[in-house]
């Protein structure tokens, strides 16, 4: 055994920048495999959720208030805000059904004005991003910025998770006594700008809040409603949508609270049930809040074609690459044990002759191009270990069995060349 080792060490440092470049290359497709494993599992991860949400209809509310003037009598009606309250309340936990309630609401935070930041600001993605600061009664200077606020069930829905921190509980969605300070996650960009248990300052619908970061949500996580088919919330300040249970204590938070609960009653029943069935519901919750300026747009097909058309690209795209690039690796690796064969004869001849069986000469080539595989797969594990660390297991097996078919499509088409080759050969090149 030892002999192999030093026959192997010794060919690799006669042809050491032919060596080097394949260990880079075997590495190099490591490092994509390792891409197209993370990838794989991000994509597994949509479908299954795709799946799940496959025999839902989205049914959009919208209220029936038609002007500002109609808007301003009812918002001054002394019960107007308890009615809605309650019929929020209602949408929430005696629909039968799935309130999803998403909404894209900036927020104005204080002193956000780096440039390297202004992927942050609401309107990047679209060019129409908001320019410089701004002044709210000579306070600031605030900043426009992507924030998202989402109920309890479109949390739960759609599976946010959360890498860093702790994500939404219960409470999290209560507002009891008027609380000033609301926890928020943080899309994944945010990390290395924030940190869990810091606190943002900045204002929501013109009520001034602090913001207190709970956690960061993992990358890539998306969601979406009738109005946004698809919005990853990398570059989001996720809110819960919190209920007040306490009475407004001044006259700015009474409207602050009329203005949210009117956005909050804007949702969608996600339902598996015929449109007549989820109207039916409706009614019989608008009777019991007291509550009837709300009316029922009709059924939305979940945009789960589009998310199965991208999985289903993805895939093939994943599996193009791989085998490609196995192929490559393979030919090479092939073509130089081949070639380091018929450069090698003389030297394989004087082993013969001192007792070697072709066995021996052929486990010597098996054994290098195991240590061209086995050390950058060894490199691989360990920087993935170290910096990345998801599904280990599962990718020790991946990477595992990756290395094992490429020593093998190595092997063979080296062993068939190797057969051709007869006893004689060898002493005849030795002469």
């Amino acid at each position: 055994m030892n002999m192999i080792l030093e026959e192997v060490m010794e060919s690799i440092n006669k042809k050491k920048l032919v060596s080097t470049l394949i260990f880079f290359q075997v590495l190099i497709l490591f490092f994509i495999l390792t891409v197209i494993f993370l990838n794989y599992n991000q994509i597994d991860s949509k479908s299954k959720k795709a799946e799940y949400l496959e025999k839902f209809s989205a049914y959009q509310l919208s209220d029936t208030i038609l002007d500002s003037d109609e808007l301003k009598r009812l918002m001054k009606q002394p019960d107007f805000l308890t009615k809605i309250k309650i019929f929020y309340g209602n949408l929430e936990n005696s629909l039968d059904e799935k309130y999803i309630y998403i909404f894209n609401q900036s927020v104005a935070l204080l002193n956000f004005g780096e440039d390297s930041q202004r992927k942050f600001i609401y309107g990047y993605e679209s060019g129409i991003e908001t320019k410089g600061s701004f002044y709210e009664k000579q306070d600031g200077p605030y900043y426009s910025i992507k924030a998202l606020q989402m109920n309890k069930q479109a949390f739960d829905h759609f599976g946010i998770d959360v890498i860093e921190g702790e994500p939404f509980s219960s409470q999290d969605f209560e507002n009891k006594n008027n609380n000033d300070n609301i926890p928020v996650l943080l899309g994944s960009e945010y990390r290395g700008l924030y940190q869990v248990g810091d606190t943002l300052k900045g204002r929501y619908l013109f009520k001034k809040f602090t913001f207190s970061v709970k956690g960061f949500v993992d990358k890539s996580t998306m969601v979406f409603n009738s109005n946004k088919r698809e919005l990853y919330l990398d570059r989001y300040i996720i809110m819960p949508a919190q209920q007040f249970n306490g009475a407004p204590p001044n006259k700015e938070d009474f409207s602050f609270q009329q203005k949210h609960y009117l956005q909050l009653i804007n949702g969608e029943i996600f339902s598996s049930e015929n449109e007549y069935t989820v109207r039916n519901k409706l009614e019989q919750v608008k009777n019991r809040s007291q509550f009837y300026d709300m009316q029922l747009l009709g059924a939305n097909s979940l945009p789960l074609n589009l998310i199965f058309s991208a999985i289903q690209e993805n895939v093939w795209l994943l599996g193009l690459v791989a085998i490609s690039i196995f192929f490559v690796c393979v030919i090479t690796i092939s073509m130089m044990m081949v070639a380091k064969l018929n450069e090698n004869m003389k030297n394989l001849s004087v082993h013969l002759i001192s007792g070697a069986t072709l066995n021996h000469i052929f486990a010597y080539f098996l054994a290098e191009i195991a240590c061209m595989v086995a050390v950058p797969g060894l490199i691989s594990a360990f920087l993935y270990t170290v910096i990345i660390d998801v599904n280990l297991s599962s990718y020790l097996v991946f990477l595992l069995f990756g290395m094992c078919t490429i020593f093998l499509l190595c092997a063979v088409p080296f062993h068939f060349k190797f057969k051709q080759l007869q006893i004689s050969t060898f002493l005849k090149r030795s002469e």
